[in-house]
């Protein structure tokens, strides 16, 4: 994507990602909250499940469950973000 299409895309989402930042900045979720950090794995999972992605839960009894999406592409090359 070039820079300007990208910088189109972006600008027309500042509205929603403030929102979501706001919402998010919102929770106290410090490694030793479970319950908050939950919160937000949960807002993650309705995030990636509404674009489509692919989610599983893994279930931690301390620090929050850690969130796994996928996403399956037309590309050649895989990604992993952490």
């Amino acid at each position: 994507m070039p820079i300007g299409d990208l910088s189109t895309y972006l600008t027309g989402r500042q509205v929603d990602y403030l929102g979501d930042l706001r919402l998010l900045s919102g929770i106290d979720c410090g490694t030793h909250n479970k319950e908050g950090v939950d919160r937000v794995g949960a807002w993650v999972v309705a995030r990636c499940r509404a674009n489509g992605w692919a989610t599983r839960l893994h279930p931690r009894p301390k620090g929050g469950d850690i969130v796994e999406a996928t996403v399956h592409g037309a590309g050649a090359r895989r990604l992993l973000l952490l």
